[in-house]
């Protein structure tokens, strides 16, 4: 990432390895493990989109901007860990953009930014 503000917005990240495992009762569980750590700015949004989805009992909806060298697809889960300076809680993410927006490469942002959703992990 570049410049001033966005470096002083970064947080810790962990990106949530899924792992399915068959279960003695002929089923499978989903297990989740920490796995690579990358650096986000994960930002709530409170856009007109947002105040639709929470009517609908979505709870939270987030815009995440990384490094374009953290590449997030969709449905891929991540942590964004706790930070007491901030008052920041961890939450657990869910990216549900299918295509991230990047900064194109003349330019010296080096960004990309998905959208994402607070998530549950079985």
């Amino acid at each position: 990432m570049a410049f001033g503000l966005f470096q002083e917005a970064l947080q810790e990240c962990v990106m949530m390895n899924r792992a399915v495992i068959d279960n003695p009762y002929g089923g499978t569980t989903e297990t989740y493990t920490e796995g690579a750590h990358f650096q986000a700015s994960v930002y709530l949004s409170n856009s007109l989109e947002m105040q639709r989805a929470e009517q609908d009992g979505v709870k939270g909806l987030y815009q995440i901007t990384t490094d374009k060298s953290i590449r997030l697809r969709y449905h891929d889960v991540f942590k964004r860990l706790a930070d007491p300076v901030n008052g920041d809680d961890e939450i657990i993410l869910r990216v549900t953009s299918k295509d991230d927006n990047s900064t194109p490469n003349s330019s010296l942002l080096n960004q990309r930014v998905v959208n994402a959703e607070e998530y549950e992990l079985p």
